[in-house]
């Protein structure tokens, strides 16, 4: 929540400036108060967005807890530093992987999917799942 107060906050400040700026009256003080106007917007939405989505996830490892499902923590092996060592992410992810494979319309076992992607590193396929995991939780 801290953080959507503070981007709110560079909004209304970007949002003052592009109102100074098309109070000047002049073409390229409109051009930059429209342009500022237009990139708030766009930045607003995104954050939105990512907000929503980050609820989301929250909401359904709440869940998956309030059930008494904790596979949402796996304890894996470890690294002195703290990071999961390769062999027990491999590892971990291809049960997630057997997990989707079985129950496919499980958003839980996509939630854990996306877990396992995100242990492994892989951004782009996590996001793909958690929003998988975030379809079917909602038609639950």
């Amino acid at each position: 929540m801290g953080s959507a107060i503070v981007v709110g906050a560079g909004l209304l400040a970007l949002g003052a400036t592009a109102v100074a700026m098309v109070a000047t009256g002049t073409i390229p003080g409109i051009a930059v108060g429209v342009a500022l106007t237009v990139f708030g917007g766009v930045i607003g939405v995104l954050t939105a967005s990512q907000i929503r989505f980050g609820r989301t996830a929250d909401i359904m490892l709440a869940k998956m807890v309030a059930q008494q499902d904790y596979r949402g923590y796996p304890e894996l092996a470890r690294s002195p530093s703290g990071r999961v060592l390769p062999a027990a992410t491999s590892e971990y992810l291809a049960r997630c992987r057997a997990g989707v494979a079985a129950r496919p319309d499980d958003w839980r076992e996509w939630f854990l999917l996306a877990g396992g992607y995100e242990i492994a590193r892989d951004h782009r396929n996590a996001v793909l799942a958690l929003a998988r995991a975030s379809a079917l939780q909602k038609s639950d």
